[in-house]
């Protein structure tokens, strides 16, 4: 299965099955995601960015004037860890995406990770 897929202004990122997908959106400089599970939408299209230190006067706005760029991938698959307090091991099986996004203010990496039964930026 491919984990990534262009689209007309972003990418669908998969897990590592498929049954969990991220569309990322770019629309007039603005970031946008959405999360679809087995096909069906679990949450519609939201607004992705964030501003650091503001105030009324200051403050950086990354959430404007964005433009995606390339994709990378790593996935991690059967990662074992253990909840402490608990005791409980876990397997971690997810896909691990970097974007590129260009700001007017930086470059800077957004970071997506997709599970079988969610997603983490």
């Amino acid at each position: 299965m491919e984990h990534i897929v262009k689209t007309q202004n972003g990418y669908d990122l998969f897990s590592p099955k498929g049954s969990v997908c991220v569309s990322l959106t770019e629309e007039g400089g603005r970031l946008f995601y959405a999360l679809q599970e087995n096909g069906r939408a679990k949450f519609g299209k939201s607004p992705l960015g964030i501003t650091i230190g503001k105030t009324e006067d200051a403050g950086v706005d990354y959430s404007a004037n964005n433009r995606l760029g390339a994709v990378t991938k790593e996935e991690t698959a059967n990662r074992e860890f253990t909840i402490y307090g608990r005791q409980e091991k876990r397997v971690e099986n997810s896909v691990c995406y970097t974007i590129t996004v260009e700001n007017a203010a930086c470059i800077y990496g957004l970071q997506v990770k997709v599970f079988e039964d969610g997603a983490a930026f």
